[in-house]
């Protein structure tokens, strides 16, 4: 299987937080929705947020967790690939990609000693802005087998482009 890549108009809260940070700075966490919980609004966040936070502040790397003003922050899950990655905001540089890239080898070869054969479906997703003609946020998607990934994020991930199944695609959370 060959990594895939996808891109889709991003939801009006993320062109809104994108639009707030104007300087990117290590590594920026986005959620992947917000919903009203128990009457409070809540802003979700993938289980792997937490690690990939752990594991930036553990390497030096400054980490933010996205918020509107307000809202808390809270768990999303879903189970379209074995592994999805929390958003981030922007093509990563060189030293957050492998920040990332290292988290998962670390998590393939722990499924590995545990003498798994399977090889793990990765989602990664970044917000892009592209600011020629105007402010447009769209969400790049890339999924594939953990290996591809992880070597997609070593050789410059903001970099390579991959041929897009369809530019056009709608991404949602579910998918």
């Amino acid at each position: 299987m060959a990594l895939d890549e996808r891109r889709a108009t991003a939801a009006g809260h993320l062109t809104e937080l994108a639009a707030e940070r104007t300087e990117m700075q290590g590594l920026v966490l986005l959620p992947d929705e917000i919903s009203a919980v128990g009457g409070e609004e809540v802003a979700g966040f993938r289980p792997e947020a937490q690690a990939l936070r752990v594991e930036a502040m553990q390497e030096g790397v400054e980490v933010e967790l996205a918020l509107p003003d307000g809202v808390r922050p809270g768990i999303y899950s879903e189970h379209a690939a074995d592994w999805v990655l929390p958003l981030v905001l922007e093509a990563p540089n060189s030293i957050v990609a492998g920040l990332i890239a290292n988290y998962l080898q670390r998590r393939l070869d722990a499924r590995r000693s545990s003498r798994s054969s399977e090889v793990p479906t990765v989602r990664y997703r970044d917000l892009e802005r592209q600011t020629a003609k105007g402010t447009t946020t769209r969400i790049r998607e890339i999924e594939g087998p953990a290996p591809e990934v992880i070597e997609w994020l070593r050789s410059g991930a903001g970099e390579i482009s991959i041929s897009p199944s369809d530019p056009g695609q709608e991404i949602r959370p579910d998918d």
